[in-house]
């Protein structure tokens, strides 16, 4: 009896320290000129995890960022982390990236909406939406950013390089980045393995040739984490990063039935 008891409680221990787990919930995209575009996820979206969307559109507003809201419909409160333009000097010739994140209070259904809204209509666009779950109810946003912004030049070409900065052991860090190219344009993922191994990616494409990649690190080590990824040719391209962290064990995470998500 003993024994299992020990067994058991391990079980719980090993449980409790699973650590941060990612899912995507979805790759929408369009092509039609909008100030207000709205998305469903393709999976339920559950309360008490951390949701995530990063996205891509051309610079409608030229060097002016032209993203001006993300909400959705069941009322979390989402908040812009990263904001960034790649301008080669010709308004709707460049690219805009951006990523939003919200814990989840009321969880999302596939009936449910998100919407982002532009001040200047935007043709091409493709997201990808995904759930960060802890064992402490929504993990934590801690910082975020990117290989520039507001460039006119020299992101160009095949070859994508990024530097994170210091990421956190046990930390998981999410690399995207937007390219004014197609499903033709071969995308190739970083096989890094430096504190941690990335996961396989994700992409949605745009019929209006725009495309949102991205992959995430589960860290097992600290230290700032390169991300290198190419294409097979040439495209305008611009890149971010978010660092997500375990919530503390007990703070727990409201849901709208009242009850708190909490860690073992």
């Amino acid at each position: 009896m003993k024994r299992l008891i020990c067994i058991l409680l391990l079980c719980i221990v090993l449980s409790a320290n699973a650590g941060l787990v990612s899912t995507q919930r979805g790759g929408p995209n369009a092509n039609t000129s909008q100030t207000s575009w709205s998305f469903s996820p393709t999976s339920t979206m559950p309360a008490g995890t951390l949701g995530m969307v990063v996205l891509t559109c051309p610079n409608a507003g030229g060097t002016t960022k032209n993203l001006s809201g993300f909400t959705d419909s069941q009322g979390n409160s989402w908040t812009m982390r990263v904001d960034t333009i790649y301008n080669p000097g010709t308004a709707g010739q460049g690219i805009e990236i951006a990523a939003f994140t919200a814990p989840l209070v009321t969880q999302l259904l596939t009936s449910d909406t998100m919407t982002v809204t532009f001040t200047t209509a935007v043709v091409a666009k493709a997201a990808l939406i995904n759930t960060i779950a802890g064992n402490n109810g929504a993990p934590l946003y801690i910082a975020s950013g990117s290989v520039s912004d507001l460039l006119t030049s020299g992101q160009t070409g095949t070859a994508i390089s990024m530097t994170t900065g210091s990421i956190t052991s046990g930390d998981i860090v999410f690399c995207w980045n937007g390219a004014a190219t197609g499903s033709g344009n071969t995308f190739t993922i970083d096989a890094d393995t430096t504190n941690g191994t990335w996961g396989s990616g994700n992409n949605s494409i745009s019929a209006g040739t725009f495309r949102c990649d991205r992959q995430s690190k589960l860290t097992t080590g600290t230290g700032t984490q390169s991300w290198d990824v190419s294409f097979s040719s040439s495209t305008k391209w611009q890149c971010g990063w978010v660092q997500i962290r375990e919530a503390s064990a007990g703070t727990g995470t409201a849901t709208s039935n009242g009850f708190f998500l909490m860690g073992h």
